[in-house]
């Protein structure tokens, strides 16, 4: 009897699909992983008593308070209770509850915030801790695997994994950090939370996602944590040097509208504040700063994260441009009032 002719065909198509590796076999095992990481992560439940005034039928004005409730994430990096998490997380003096994976939960104190980086600290009376080490995200490319981890939308013990799409990325929400790029799935309440390399180590904290898109969320570099972690350990805030003005990037845009601006590249100075550290050296309005003590400034980024790396008293050397002159302009740093937080100024 002679076979159908579609018989013959399916065998063939069912031999070629049998010899291709299966589409289901994840490039990554990602379990040694996750297991390992997940004892240092922290859900973070937050309450907040807000006071309001209550509805314009009390003729005497009288206010009331509401409960906000909240929820992000975090992880510990001290064995003796030290928590990572963002501050806007933490932010309003709520009352925090800390419940790591295991299902232990405690009483969270928070111990140092700074806005600018938002990044903060809480303390869990807790001691012999697992920990999540840290790594260097300068050293991140884009294409390596990450897992993100935390409480996306309350759902504890969550863990998604992706890669880094793109490194040191501007996005408006901040702009004085370089941020990570990851389609790892990260939603709201996945803030605070780690975003972890192969070796199980925190490149990045959960930040901020793209609402109008998928696939696309933004991780603070861990080494921006690194930068502030001593002074929010043992100050409670961010200790930084300051200029003293207001700035901004030399772009094609800017140039169009100001022509004088044309053809150079640097910052130009928008407002110089009275009796601040740069109008005691003489600088001005105008002035278009092009390195600082000999390295180059191009955009805004540029002079923040050289300005890190200084601190209150210092003296540093900005090369200035003032119309047709190149000018050395001599600064003495002083600190940031704590009341001072424009998105550009460093």
């Amino acid at each position: 009897m002679v076979s159908p002719w579609w018989r013959p065909a399916l065998a063939a198509g069912a031999l070629a699909l049998m010899s291709r590796p299966s589409l289901a076999v994840p490039p990554v095992d990602f379990v040694p992983i996750v297991n390992r990481v997940s004892p240092a992560v922290a859900n973070i439940d937050v309450v907040r008593h807000v006071r309001r005034r209550m509805p314009g039928w009390f003729s005497d004005g009288r206010s009331g308070s509401a409960v906000q409730r909240g929820v992000g994430s975090g992880f510990v990096i001290s064995p003796d209770g030290l928590v990572v998490t963002n501050a806007h997380v933490v932010e309003g003096k709520p009352e925090l509850t800390v419940t790591l994976w295991s299902g232990r939960s405690y009483r969270g104190r928070v111990i140092g915030t700074d806005p600018l980086t938002d990044v903060a600290l809480v303390r869990i009376p807790a001691h012999h801790l697992a920990v999540l080490p840290l790594g260097n995200s300068d050293s991140v490319q884009a294409g390596e695997w990450v897992l993100a981890f935390g409480s996306p939308l309350g759902l504890r013990r969550t863990v998604t994994s992706g890669i880094v799409s793109s490194t040191n990325r501007e996005v408006e929400v901040n702009e004085r950090i370089g941020f990570l790029q990851t389609d790892a799935a990260i939603n709201p309440g996945n803030s605070g939370g780690p975003l972890v390399d192969m070796q199980g180590r925190a490149i990045g904290i959960n930040t901020a996602i793209a609402a109008e898109a998928q696939g696309i969320g933004f991780a603070i570099p861990i080494n921006a944590l690194k930068l502030v972690l001593h002074d929010l350990e043992t100050r409670g805030r961010v200790i930084r040097p300051w200029l003293g003005i207001s700035f901004a990037t030399i772009t094609p845009e800017l140039s169009a509208e100001y022509p004088e601006l044309a053809g150079r590249r640097g910052l130009v100075v928008a407002e110089v504040v009275p009796g601040g550290p740069a109008d005691r050296a003489g600088l001005m309005v105008e002035d278009v700063i092009v390195a600082l003590n000999g390295q180059p400034m191009a955009t805004s980024r540029d002079l923040i994260a050289a300005m890190a790396r200084h601190h209150p008293g210092e003296r540093v050397a900005l090369t200035v441009l003032r119309g047709r002159r190149r000018l050395q302009v001599p600064v003495t740093l002083q600190t940031m009032p704590a009341t001072l937080r424009p998105p550009a100024e460093p």
